[in-house]
């Protein structure tokens, strides 16, 4: 097993092809995608979307998608990612620097509420500033997702904008409006 992270009750280790089963029974949970409509559901897809996470170690030393695995169970219970904001097929240079890193994650619905997005998300945001020279850290979320915005609120995010996400509706879903927020490693730095 290939580990990035470790925290209290996390393992953040690098993805395999032996993943795709758990990736795909993830992605396929309806209550996830209420709040991540847009998620890769086919198993095929969800392969190949593991295969380009692999190529991610290679290409950007410590950014990348990682499997996240609760250490009391050793259950593989959800998804982080932190990579360059220019390298997702949504990048919008009205809404980011490609150079920006941004943060992501999701969990089963049995982990919501353990603290475990604050948890790891806290990690990988000291990494990134401390060991990686991140210098600016994004997210975003629907606006009506209101536990992921606490989430990086609690991490030191603040909103940065607003936006009507209209290229939901290629995908069926209907447009609906995402907030995006940034932390800066001067303002970090500085809240230590």
């Amino acid at each position: 097993m290939n580990t990035y992270l470790e925290t209290e009750n996390l393992i953040l280790r690098q993805y395999s092809e032996a993943d795709v089963n758990a990736l795909t029974s993830l992605n396929n949970d309806p209550d996830i995608l209420h709040w991540i409509p847009y998620l890769q559901r086919d198993r095929n897809k969800i392969k190949e979307d593991i295969l380009r996470y692999i190529s991610y170690y290679k290409k950007y030393a410590g950014y990348g998608t990682w499997a996240t695995i609760e250490k009391s169970s050793s259950d593989f219970i959800g998804w982080f990612m932190f990579l360059p904001f220019g390298e997702l097929p949504y990048f919008n240079p009205e809404f980011g620097d490609a150079e920006d890193i941004e943060l992501g994650f999701y969990f089963t619905k049995a982990t919501w509420g353990k603290g475990y997005a604050t948890e790891g998300s806290r990690a990988i945001i000291s990494n990134g500033f401390s060991k990686l020279g991140t210098q600016r850290v994004m997210g975003t979320a629907l606006s009506k997702n209101k536990a992921s915005i606490r989430v990086m609120e609690k991490v030191g995010m603040r909103l940065d904008s607003k936006f009507i996400y209209q290229e939901l509706e290629s995908w069926g879903i209907p447009a609906q409006e995402v907030v995006i927020y940034g932390l800066n490693r001067d303002t970090y730095q500085k809240s230590l």
